[in-house]
């Protein structure tokens, strides 16, 4: 148990009453300002002291989480907004402390466990958020433990629910390939029982994933056969580097080189320059990557590689630059007919743009200040743009297709026609399969998400630990692609984006085609579905695959005033307008014929956040960066019926334009109660939930994964964005009455929220 006891020994802040005039109503809150926290320290200290009387059972337990409750709240507000965090967790146990009394009311907790936990408390708050989750998971966690004594401390989703996953090699056996010695051997197996304990709790689950992928692409090129493209020093700095930070990530073992959340962040920065060389190993013709290669070795043997933080910055630019290089075929057979002249215009434009990348790419990963060369940056950005209008025209024959027939080959020397892909079997699925970046990447952003995927259909990266890191066989190709068939309804549309195809060959006319290609993809993304439309259908009572809670559909029906059925039958009018005013434009029909659409999507938009956010359904409320009581729920999202029920009005009758300011205006005003409906259903997404046990489920948010200062880098979620999530959760508990300054403290919540709602939205 000595292990759970804090080093920590900085001081804890006091609360600082006093409060500056400042006319600012979105600047930030100075230390201090408040009065339902100081309300909430004052309330628990009086029961402090009730507890304190003869015979109240368990008042030892009680009373002390009270206490330590008491200090993250104090040393909060005393930081003011960079304190929310602390405020937030204090609040956690505050509001749960019904459920520990009850717990505690009938155990006999041993004076050792108290020992321990005020020995940790007894160290004070530290300021900073990190140390001070580990402050409290030292506090906290020994009554966990006496509570649980056979239990994985953590915190449990419903198995039901639970993410399924293909594991990666084990530790030990990537150590054993590495012909690591024994010690080290030994470290590499006492992370992989770590992990796997880590990886059976929500909170914990994605960063352990995340860390032992880490660990194992760093291990992949460190065994005995030495990639071709690595230098002798390369690889035993590589070496060296990699037993460095599995080491420091328990720091018990021995001498730690990095604190263990440094050392996460340097075995990140180490898998990203391992998948780095793989992508350049399988770059075609096989020379294109060998300048890079060399730079990236360079880079490996040096200190640099070491301490610099912007290296992880320069390997991730790297990485989006080589997803950017790859163009698509001259003849795309999964694409519409229709759109293969678009395709074929943008080809030329994008191959030029993406050898210049290539020539520049030795640059971006050897130089320092790369990423503020103009050269470097204008060579990304063309290549960005050629490798965007590329994926436009592909989404754009996604939209156009009918999604429920696929083409057969054209049959050959008057043959009857093959219904069946080449090699396919008879019962599988005869849908077209796109190639390549028929996906949308996924964002890549440091220390969160790997590098985009690779856009080559038929071959995958080399295996990097294999001897001389040769780039594996292409896979053979097991299907023919199906051509795409034309949805009958959108023929008129499709000839439009023909002569825009046939546009983009023409200087004078390029710009003006790839402007109108974007906002027909946007009318087509309009009429194929809108943002939980297929929520809302089933809460209407129609049939949908997106099932909704009582408790959802009851939020649809009161956020549309009861006139869901009615929003859905006008927006299925709206369609078939939408299609009439194609069918009789010659051409492309006025702009005019899209701002139906527009709205409804702005509308949906809104509802879906809203819908999620009423309500007393609260997975969020189970992780531990974010607590709303529902007093404080109701502070933000009362005002959301009227608005919304204000707006459907407006979309039914038919002022469009009225409707889509009105939607602006509810995300503008009322963005703290759509950021908690939007952080709702990532929750449920992520099958996030409270315990079954109240007493585990209060506890276990403090306690986040095991009780102790070593797994502090195993916490993961919104790392980026953790800080202004806390702060509307603690600026929203001070709008419950009563509260000094409510105009104020709703203006600051209501900037927080919408940068978080931004960024979230930037990466869907």
């Amino acid at each position: 148990m000595s292990a759970i006891v804090a080093s920590l020994m900085l001081a804890c802040g006091s609360l600082a009453p006093a409060q500056t005039l400042n006319l600012d109503q979105t600047a930030a809150p100075a230390p201090g300002e408040g009065m339902n926290s100081l309300a909430m320290v004052e309330s628990l200290q009086k029961e402090i002291a009730e507890l304190s009387k003869p015979g109240v059972p368990g008042a030892g337990v009680r009373a002390l989480v009270r206490s330590i409750a008491i200090d993250l709240v104090k040393a909060g507000v005393a930081q003011g907004p960079a304190g929310s965090a602390h405020v937030v967790l204090g609040r956690t146990l505050a509001q749960r402390r019904e459920s520990i009394d009850r717990w505690a009311a009938s155990h006999d907790v041993s004076a050792d466990v108290l020992a321990l936990m005020k020995e940790a408390a007894g160290a004070g708050v530290p300021p900073e958020r990190d140390a001070m989750e580990v402050w409290a998971r030292d506090a906290v966690g020994p009554l966990l433990v006496f509570a649980w004594p056979r239990e994985q401390i953590g915190w449990p989703t419903e198995l039901s629910r639970v993410s399924v996953r293909v594991p990666t090699e084990s530790l030990p056996d990537l150590a054993m390939h590495a012909q690591f010695s024994e010690e080290v051997s030994a470290v590499f197996a006492r992370v992989e029982e770590r992990l796997a304990a880590a990886e059976q709790f929500g909170v914990t689950r994605a960063g352990a994933w995340r860390l032992r992928d880490d660990i194992a692409a760093a291990a992949s090129i460190a065994g005995p056969q030495k990639p071709r493209w690595m230098s002798d020093p390369s690889l035993a700095a590589w070496r060296s580097e990699l037993v460095a930070c599995v080491t420091s990530l328990i720091p018990s073992t021995g001498a730690a080189a990095y604190t263990p959340m440094q050392s996460a962040s340097r075995l990140r920065v180490m898998r990203l320059a391992a998948e780095l060389s793989a992508t350049l190993q399988s770059l075609a013709p096989a020379n294109s990557g060998r300048a890079s290669l060399a730079a990236l070795d360079q880079l490996i043997s040096g200190s640099e590689f070491r301490t610099d933080p912007g290296v992880a910055d320069r390997l991730l630019a790297s990485l989006e630059a080589l997803s950017l290089v790859r163009v698509a075929p001259t003849e795309d057979r999964s694409l519409l007919r229709q759109l293969r002249p678009a395709a074929r215009a943008l080809e030329p434009a994008a191959r030029n743009a993406a050898s210049q990348l290539l020539e520049d790419l030795p640059r971006l990963i050897k130089r320092a200040d790369a990423l503020a060369d103009p050269g470097v940056l204008a060579s990304i950005n063309s290549a960005r743009r050629r490798r965007e209008d590329q994926r436009l025209v592909r989404r754009l024959s996604e939209l156009c297709a009918d999604d429920t027939l696929a083409a057969t080959p054209p049959p050959k020397d008057n043959a009857p026609a093959d219904t069946t892909p080449a090699t396919a079997p008879a019962n599988a699925p005869n849908t077209p399969v796109a190639p390549g970046d028929a996906e949308k990447p996924k964002e890549s952003r440091p220390y969160e998400s790997g590098p985009p995927e690779s856009s080559e259909p038929n071959t995958k990266a080399p295996d990097a630990g294999a001897p001389g890191g040769q780039p594996a066989e292409p896979r053979p190709t097991e299907f023919k692609v199906a051509e795409p068939v034309l949805d009958p309804r959108l023929k008129n549309v499709v000839a439009r984006l023909l002569v825009l195809g046939q546009d983009l060959s023409r200087s004078d006319r390029r710009d003006l085609a790839i402007g109108e290609l974007r906002l027909l993809a946007g009318e087509l993304a309009n009429f194929r579905a809108l943002p939980g439309e297929g929520e809302a259908a089933f809460a209407s009572g129609a049939a949908s695959t997106a099932p909704a809670s009582v408790m959802r559909v009851r939020a649809w029906s009161t956020l549309t005033n009861q006139k869901l059925a009615d929003v859905l039958a006008a927006l299925s009018r709206v369609r078939t307008d939408w299609l009439a005013g194609w069918s009789s434009a010659k051409g492309a029909p006025a702009p005019e014929n899209a701002a139906p659409l527009e709205a409804y999507r702005a509308v949906f938009a809104v509802l879906r956040d809203a819908a999620a956010a009423l309500g007393d359904e609260s997975p969020m409320n189970a992780w531990p960066g974010f607590e709303l009581s529902r007093e404080a729920r109701a502070q933000l999202t009362d005002p959301l019926p009227r608005a919304c029920a204000a707006m459907v009005d407006s979309l039914l009758a038919g002022s469009y334009d009225d409707t889509t300011q009105a939607a602006a205006r509810i995300r503008a005003e009322h963005a703290a109660a759509l950021l908690v409906g939007r952080l709702e259903r990532l929750a449920a997404k992520e099958s996030l939930g409270e315990a079954t046990d109240t007493m585990f489920g209060a506890l276990s948010q403090v306690v986040a994964g095991r009780p102790d200062a070593e797994s502090a880098w195993l916490l993961a979620g919104y790392a980026d964005i953790r800080a202004d999530i806390a702060s509307v959760c603690r600026y929203a508990a001070e709008l419950v009455p009563p509260c000094d300054q409510p105009e104020r403290f709703r203006a600051y919540i209501t900037k927080r929220a919408d940068l978080v709602l931004s960024t979230l939205e930037a990466r869907e």
